[in-house]
């Protein structure tokens, strides 16, 4: 066989091999991409989940503290979330903080009052928030926290005006 054409078919085949075993690592980093994706993306829609769950939880707590009953649409509400998050979970096994969030929505012993479990609630969601969403759950909770400081300061009769809170 004449050596040039024993260098064509050396160099084809490795071309040729060269091509494969890039579209393999190809296609290896875009899978991987695409699970990290999906992962993130399922994360933040959990944390979406568990702020509104977390806001809607406080009027549970805060009737428990009155020794009044919860109204029942709230009930439902809670009810109809924390089964959204858990089948989001379900679905996205790598969320981070997995058992506490299982633990937190499911869990009938594992708090002693609503009261307890609305901080384990509110804990969790900021854990969540911090490896999701790092920017937005700190801004979020130093707003809350200033919302909250300033509910003894404002005059009896204030209407709140900010568009998120407003009833």
């Amino acid at each position: 066989m004449p050596t040039g054409l024993l260098t064509l078919i050396v160099s084809f085949a490795s071309g040729v091999g060269v091509s494969i075993f890039a579209a393999v690592v190809s296609h290896q980093l875009q899978k991987r991409r695409d699970q990290r994706q999906r992962r993130e993306q399922a994360a933040f829609q959990v944390y979406m989940l568990l702020l509104d769950l977390d806001s809607r939880y406080f009027w549970i707590a805060s009737n428990e503290l009155r020794g009044e009953p919860p109204r029942s649409e709230i009930v439902a509400e809670v009810r109809g979330l924390a089964w959204r998050i858990a089948d989001k979970l379900r679905e996205a096994d790598t969320v981070p903080h997995l058992e506490e969030l299982l633990t937190v929505l499911m869990s009938e012993d594992a708090y002693r009052t609503a009261n307890d479990r609305a901080n384990a609630l509110n804990a969790v969601t900021g854990r969540i928030g911090d490896t999701v969403n790092p920017r937005y759950a700190k801004l979020i909770r130093s707003i809350s926290e200033n919302n909250v400081r300033g509910i003894a300061a404002r005059p009896s009769g204030h209407r709140n005006n900010a568009p998120g809170l407003m009833s």
